[in-house]
């Protein structure tokens, strides 16, 4: 299962059920007690309070948390919503702006909870200040164990415990043969989710009804999501030709789908009819019948009956940006964004759309300055009067070397006169190996993010959610085409219609 499709799960257990008590103060005190860390450590403590979906880069609140010389450390928040989620980290432990691994990862927190952690090493004792463990092994989520206690801390340690159980399908045996591959996944996912009802089940007498529903439902809703990223998976092996697609096969499994996808309705059907996981598992499901029969749905299937789902004009505002962010990775459609951002208040959301402007056809790109691993610099300027094709990848992204090898090489063996400069966000030393290794044609011009990765201005403006990805730009610098406008055919078809058009 996709990182954002577990995520989009994960983070978003409370978002349907609402406060019992409006009165209920909304503040809430969380207590790390560790006799494995000493005052060099400093935890922090990431606080969103309008967590909703799987965006994490959404505002927060980063709390530092010190601790008193006896192992304990304490952390106040205040100013909560249903939407408040927590994570705890070491400070050291950041990759990008968004710490990767940690101690446990956005879990929900109430108004009112008070709530004591204490942690332990599974593996080793850990040595403080960013040493690692006394057995070598690094500091990383899955090594931490926490027993949570206190006002709201069942609650909280059976989320925990379930989130450990939904990351276990990351780890599912991926045989190459089709059939084996999209079975043990599927299989996987089923023998999971029993494993959470019976923690449930267990768990049930030390619960309020409304904790109880709320994470039954949400591993339902989990199996259905997990399902619906195994199509999609299989769905890109077979457009990478790694698999051969069967329709017939592929059908049949969306009509499996679906059926879950009834069964959960029947079962759930007043609070998943406002549960908007639910409403992306049907979009994605739609989306995927459509592309087998008809073509790729359109913004009125996307957004029906959407904004009616939801009380709360912040919920409304995100869930709308993922859609028209999803449906833009497939037809980046200009007029589509100006419609709805006129209905969108809420800043995170607006400025996730506004990004997108930047690929809307007939824009004029962005300049960049980047260099190749001599250390020249490249403008896009440079390149005024020529058609260019950008690819922004990294080695580490699989789809991102087979579009090279598959689609770029031949492009840039053909004598097609246009230029093509690949943009990759790894350090200088990976892209050098890269180059020798022949991963990337010698006749490209090769630019890195002069070793800030993803936090790069440049990335972070253009804000690219989803690896390869191709632009290809005109003459004065204007988009084209953008995305998956480029990858639905073979690309250098695609230049050469463009080319002998005359355009």
């Amino acid at each position: 299962m996709s990182v954002d499709i577990r995520k989009l799960f994960l983070l978003s257990g409370s978002i349907m059920i609402a406060m019992s008590s409006i009165a209920q103060k909304n503040t809430a005190q969380l207590t790390v007690v560790s006799d494995y860390l000493d005052v060099r450590d400093t935890l922090e403590l990431y606080v969103w309070r309008d967590l909703i979906g799987s965006e994490i880069n959404a505002p927060h609140d980063i709390i530092s948390m010190v601790q008193d010389g006896h192992g304990t450390y304490r952390a106040d928040i205040a100013s909560m919503n249903t939407h408040t989620h927590v994570s705890l980290y070491f400070s050291y432990q950041k990759s990008m702006k968004i710490p990767m691994f940690g101690i446990f990862s956005t879990l929900p927190l109430r108004p009112g909870d008070d709530i004591t952690i204490e942690l332990f090493p599974k593996t080793g004792r850990y040595k403080a200040a960013g040493m690692g463990y006394d057995n070598g092994e690094p500091v990383f989520l899955k090594n931490w164990f926490c027993v949570f206690s206190g006002v709201g801390g069942k609650r909280m340690h059976l989320d925990y415990e379930m989130t450990d159980i939904y990351t276990n399908i990351t780890y599912a045996p991926s045989p190459k043969e089709q059939k084996v591959y999209i079975e043990s996944k599927w299989y996987k996912i089923d023998s999971l989710t029993m494993e959470v009802d019976q923690l449930i089940s267990r768990a049930a007498l030390q619960l309020d009804t409304q904790d109880a529903d709320r994470l039954l439902e949400n591993a339902k809703v989990w199996a259905v999501l997990s399902k619906v990223e195994v199509l999609k998976e299989y769905r890109m092996m077979s457009l990478m030709n790694t698999v051969r697609l069967d329709t017939a096969d592929f059908l049949g499994l969306i009509d499996k789908m679906s059926a879950d996808v009834n069964q959960l309705t029947k079962q759930y059907n007043l609070s998943i009819a406002r549960n908007f996981r639910s409403v992306k598992a049907g979009a994605m499901l739609a989306e995927y019948s459509s592309i087998m029969r008809r073509g790729v749905s359109g913004i009125a299937d996307m957004f029906s009956e959407t904004v009616n789902l939801f009380g709360e004009k912040i919920m409304q505002d995100r869930i709308i940006a993922n859609l028209i962010i999803d449906h833009f990775s497939r037809k980046p459609d200009g007029l589509a964004l100006e419609k709805i951002m006129e209905g969108i208040y809420d800043p995170y959301a607006l400025k996730r759309i506004q990004e997108k402007g930047i690929f809307v056809p007939g824009n004029a790109f962005p300049e960049f300055s980047l260099p190749d691993i001599s250390g020249k610099k490249h403008n896009l300027s440079d390149y005024k009067g020529k058609l260019v094709l950008l690819d922004f990848w990294y080695m580490g992204c699989i789809p991102c070397r087979y579009f090279i090898k598959n689609e770029i090489k031949p492009l840039a063996e053909s004598g097609i006169d246009i230029e093509i400069l690949l943009i990759s966000t790894d350090t200088r030393k990976v892209l050098e190996k890269a180059i020798i290794d022949d991963v990337i044609p010698s006749s490209v011009i090769a630019l890195y993010t002069e070793d800030q990765g993803f936090k790069h201005p440049y990335i972070g403006r253009l804000g690219i959610s989803g690896y390869p990805y191709p632009v290809l730009l005109d003459g004065k610098g204007k988009v084209l085409l953008v995305g998956n406008q480029l990858k639905n055919e073979r690309l250098i078809d695609i230049i050469r219609r463009y080319k002998n058009s005359g355009e």
